[in-house]
């Protein structure tokens, strides 16, 4: 991202990540969360700390539900190659 970007301020491996702006005022957490032995939820958080001026409420207007549907495919993206992932590939033996 322009600027400082995110840095990385918590992880715990196989788990979650934390990372956020410098000035703390923007973060983001992806988690797993264990639904049975075989699958898991990922679940994916951003916070961030609008200053709302009327110069600025359209832009917050117009990026909140065009994130919504990049992070959305993203998350999908994420799901459908963790699934190919666990399938056998073509030199798997039974």
């Amino acid at each position: 991202t322009p600027g400082p970007g995110l840095e990385v301020v918590a992880v715990e491996d196989g788990h979650y990540f934390v990372a956020r702006t410098p000035d703390a005022t923007m973060s983001w957490c992806l988690d797993t969360e264990p639904l049975d032995q075989h699958s898991c939820r990922l679940i994916s958080r951003w916070r961030t700390q609008w200053l709302v001026t009327p110069a600025n409420a359209a832009w917050i207007a117009l990026s909140d539900p065009s994130s919504f549907v990049t992070e959305w495919r993203m998350l999908l993206g994420i799901k459908a190659r963790a699934e190919q992932a666990t399938q056998p590939g073509p030199f798997h033996r039974r």
